[in-house]
């Protein structure tokens, strides 16, 4: 048998590949079933047995009745979740430390105080509890945040205990934020204003599931265990709907967080008491002990905070743009615990091998060296799972290596493989809904990579000719981790080379030259990062819309963090816990920080000159991932039937002496290509067609003459794409935020956009330059290929202008103002009617807005209002233009000040649109305006309620009005297989 190829799975592995396609079905049945038959397809030899056949369905079928039964259910709220601040308590199960000086803090049993009325106190609605997040954003994000570039110090456990009054132990007194005066109210703000009691029958119901909080620039640091009382306005956890993109709440649910609070500073008024769990308070004094040696809370450097996320997974004195260099680089891998952090355990464990080979060799008579290896690494790998609180990605690693390691103690081959679905396997069996991370699913994808290019990296090590080779039986804290090693004879070496399994020095490899063993590792190092990005290539574009041509970084990276600054960071932070040795910590961890700090440099270097620009790209159609998936294993299904691989220093029987490899795998391939591998043959059709799947799919969309509009959920904004026939595409307005971190052009426009489209606009027109229109285009205009840009000739302020500037002369671009009377023709009778506003109209940024009409051969299709109130629409009635449409999206998101009944008889809509948040502060749409809807019969639909709205005329808009929302269809999604 020849070893060098593709491994096969055994029966009961494939038997669990069809239980994980039922899990995924119960979200997404049709990517579930096309893979379920493309795992038919490539286990046909077997799977046409009927018995196996009936069995394989069978499996098929319990998953997706477990994941049914699974799927998380969206908890009733509670009467006294109103949205306005009060006063709650809840007992802390969970804190991370975030970018911009942030704590995301879990609290479960949280529930009201009550004063002795019996009444939650809630802050009135002018206070600064209220409306202190916007309506729609991410968990970690408010609408209010400062810009301000400061780096706020993270609150310490002597705050908690010392600052806070009587210590952390002292459950009734303890205060965080005590450095007040003693006369602060426990409520409310610094201005004094009052609280008034809200009539509420006691006891009420907790909050179901947890409760997480972000909490900017904090006063005290809370730890798990313990139990704080603050004010907070809770709201349920809600994310956006748009096609192609995510959903931020069915990530939350499947953490069991249900509820979301913001607050900054001294805000909530925080109360810590309780003595926080052992564990937790031990590794808060060590972080503290760290953070001191590198120079302080407020003096840590750049690359001190890079090495701490490093370390403890601990973002918080990390800002949200040098995070941006990483994920534009794709080394933002680097900073999560996962199972790169385990090569400290390797690293560890194979020091402790050459240690035993020197002192005590016996030992490998009774565990040869490489089992030992992988029983030693344990330990440590267990100590660095307890450091870093046991994040997901962590335990997956663990379990992986746990596997590894039973599996290697009974001499079973096909390790890596193996391994990687017994912890996939059992992840899932705990927990079904794990099947839809997206985190899972890139760790499984890049082990997998990892295995399936195992035969490609034993022909670069040339130590035998492929038959020598077992491919999938790599022991995994180098492969897997991305640390150095070479490959020998089946498995990857963490350090231990020149031992042999009896414990006396290998002469061969004894004999290799240091350049030799270096060469190959970097070979084997390259081969690695170019398998998992081609494997993950896919997934990547459809999580996160981009791919970086830069993640070579990685081979100058990685070795770097994987030999000295994790083992020297590992060495300091054993050195840091006790006084005796703490001295030698400081060294220590200084040259771990060195590489860091280069970095960071070379990073912001690159960013300075232009380099890391990274375009957007389509996001591809999910069966783009299926048919490529597919072709990656058939390709990995060649070594040793197409390609032959020589071995190093001896001439191939297949090729002619002196013939290079690239000649030798041309020559292999033009002469095997008739006789592909079984494998090849029955995967190569499906792969094909389903590749071309998103192709045929955008080739209808672009010639069926449906004209489309989007009204995209965005928040409190207004972002509205146009879709024409022969794939024109116009964005009127992009959203935004004040947000520093969270860009409504990057993180909602562009996905929706590029779902299944080329990121390309014939013209982005923006109705006025206010926030919540223009931040989100920047994006776009900056990313995007647009052929024109046009305005309403109102000039932005602020931040808004001096990014716009700066895209527009990056680009070339120029802003072209559009006034009343102009029409946009748009071919085949459609046009874009101008009705407001007129050259030099003088009004508010409001009443300057540009009012836009989508018409057919004078048919009103829609009415685009902006953000135009009552003084503006009387405007536009006394100017005679046609108004009448069949679709009204409403002026100033349905405010009341935008309320004008006579121009709803005048435009005479069947639908109207509201595109605001869910639940907005500003009761968006007004009452008044829902009620003059009502009494026209006219349909009212707004963005936070319905996600995403979707109209669409065929035939080139001669045809009726038809209507779909993504919540109606489910059409958000977390996964990689976004629908």
């Amino acid at each position: 048998m020849n070893l060098a190829r593709t491994p096969s799975l055994l029966f009961r592995q494939v038997c669990m590949l069809a239980w994980v396609g039922g899990l995924f079905a119960a979200r997404h049945p049709l990517p579930a079933l096309c893979a379920f038959a493309l795992l038919l397809a490539g286990d046909w030899p077997r799977a046409r047995v009927p018995a196996r056949f009936v069995l394989l369905c069978l499996c098929y079928a319990a998953g997706w009745g477990v994941a049914l039964a699974a799927l998380p259910e969206t908890p009733p709220t509670p009467a006294w979740v109103t949205g306005k601040a009060q006063r709650v308590t809840g007992i802390v199960d969970d804190v991370d430390g975030l970018p911009d000086g942030r704590l995301r803090i879990m609290l479960r049993d949280v529930h009201p105080v009550f004063p002795e009325g019996g009444a939650s106190p809630v802050v009135t609605a002018g206070d600064e509890g209220d409306g202190s997040e916007a309506e729609g954003l991410p968990v970690d994000v408010a609408e209010g945040e400062d810009r301000a570039d400061s780096r706020p110090a993270r609150p310490t456990v002597a705050e908690n205990a010392a600052g806070l009054g009587e210590g952390a132990g002292q459950p009734e007194t303890a205060r965080a934020g005590s450095h007040l005066p003693p006369e602060a109210p426990a409520m409310g703000g610094d201005t004094g204003r009052g609280v008034q009691p809200a009539p509420l029958a006691p006891p009420a119901p907790p909050l179901p599931g947890r409760l997480v909080w972000t909490w900017e620039h904090p006063v005290a640091l809370p730890l798990t265990g313990q139990t704080v009382t603050a004010t907070l306005a809770v709201k349920p956890v809600r994310g956006f709907a748009n096609p192609g993109g995510q959903d931020s709440a069915a990530y939350w649910q499947r953490r069991d967080a249900h509820f979301r609070a913001w607050a900054r500073d001294d805000m909530p008024r925080a109360e810590v008491t309780g003595a926080p769990s052992g564990p937790a308070a031990l590794r808060a004094w060590l972080r503290e002990r760290l953070v001191d040696t590198l120079g302080g809370p407020q003096g840590i450097t750049r690359g001190g905070g890079v090495l701490l996320a490093i370390l403890f997974g601990d973002r918080f004195h990390l800002d949200s743009a040098m995070l941006d260099l990483f994920a534009r680089t794709d080394l933002l891998h680097s900073l999560a615990l996962s199972g790169q952090h385990l090569a400290v355990a390797g690293l560890f464990a194979g020091a402790a091998v050459l240690l035993v080979g020197r002192f005590t060799p016996g030992v490998f008579l009774r565990l040869p060296r490489r089992k030992l290896l992988f029983v030693l690494s344990l330990p440590p790998a267990a100590a660095y799972l307890w450091l870093g609180n046991a994040p997901p990605s962590l335990v997956r690693a663990a379990l992986m290596l746990l596997f590894w390691t039973v599996l290697a103690l009974a001499d079973r081959p096909g390790v890596l493989l193996d391994g990687l679905l017994w912890a996939v396997g059992c992840i899932l069996l705990f927990d079904p809904d794990a099947v839809y991370d997206l985190g899972l699913q890139l760790s499984a994808l890049a082990v997998a990579s990892i295995a399936l290019s195992l035969p490609f990296a034993a022909w670069l090590h040339g130590g035998g000719h492929h038959g020598d080779f077992r491919p999938g039986t790599a022991p995994p804290l180098a492969g897997v981790t991305g640390s150095t090693g070479t490959l020998s004879t089946g498995t990857l070496s963490t350090g231990t080379e020149g031992i042999s399994d009896a414990g006396g020095p290998d002469t061969a490899t004894l004999r290799d030259g240091v350049w030799q063993r270096v060469r190959r590792a970097l070979m084997l190092m390259a081969l690695t990062t170019l398998a998992v990005q081609v494997a993950l290539l896919p997934v990547q574009l459809m999580g996160f819309g981009r791919a970086s041509p830069w993640f070579a970084l990685n081979l100058l990276w990685l070795p770097f963090a994987d030999l000295v600054v994790l083992p020297l960071g590992a060495l300091g932070l054993v050195c840091e816990a006790a006084d005796l040795t703490r001295p030698l910590a400081g060294p220590l961890l200084m040259v771990a920080a060195l590489p860091c700090e280069g970095l960071m440099w070379l990073l912001e270097w690159m960013e300075g000159a232009g380099l890391l620009a990274v375009p957007a790209m389509l996001r591809p159609h999910w069966t783009a991932a299926l048919g490529y998936g597919a072709l990656v294993v058939a390709f990995a299904s060649l070594p040793g039937r197409l390609f032959h691989f020589p071995a190093r220093g001896r001439a191939s029987h297949h090729a002619p002496h002196g013939a290079t490899p690239a000649g030798t795998l041309l020559a292999g391939a033009r002469a095997a290509a008739p006789c592909l591998p079984p494998l090849a043959r029955r995967l190569l059709p499906f792969a094909l067609a389903l590749l071309l799947a998103g192709p045929v799919l955008r080739l209808y969309a672009a010639t069926d003459g449906t004209v489309r509009v989007s009204v995209l959920d965005v928040g409190q904004g207004q972002a509205i794409a146009i879709d024409l026939p022969g794939d024109r595409r116009l964005l009127v307005d992009g959203g935004g935020f004040n947000s520093p971190r969270f860009d409504a052009g990057r993180d909602l426009v562009a996905p929706a956009l590029t779902a299944n489209r080329s990121p390309r606009l014939d013209m982005v027109l923006n109705t006025h330059p206010d926030t919540d229109h223009l931040r989100g285009l920047i994006h776009i205009l900056d990313r995007f290929a647009v052929d024109a840009f046009a305005t309403n000739g109102d000039a932005p302020r602020g931040l808004n202008a001096r990014d716009l500037s700066r895209v527009l002369a990056r680009t070339g671009m120029e802003a072209t103002p559009m006034y009343a009377g102009e029409v946009l023709p748009l071919g085949d009778g459609l046009a874009l009617r101008v009705l407001h506003p007129p050259q030099k109209h003088r009004g508010s940024s409001n009443n300057k807005a540009l009012v836009l009409r989508l018409e057919r051969d004078g048919r009103g299709l829609a009415v685009l209002c902006g953000d135009a109130e009552a003084p503006a629409l009387r405007d536009i009635l006394r100017s005679g233009a046609p108004l009448k449409a069949e679709v009204l999206v409403l002026p100033h998101h349905g405010s009341a000040s935008s309320l004008l009944p006579a121009f709803y008889d005048a435009v005479a809509p069947r639908l109207a649109i509201a595109s605001c948040g869910v639940d907005n502060r500003y009761g968006f749409p007004a009452a008044a305006v829902r009620a003059a809807l009502a009494e026209r019969g006219v349909t009212l639909r707004t963005t936070g309620e319905a996600g995403c709205i979707m109209l669409g005329w065929d035939d080139g808009g001669r045809g009726p009005l038809t209507l779909d929302t993504s919540r109606d269809r489910g059409a958000a999604d977390t996964s990689a297989f976004g629908e």
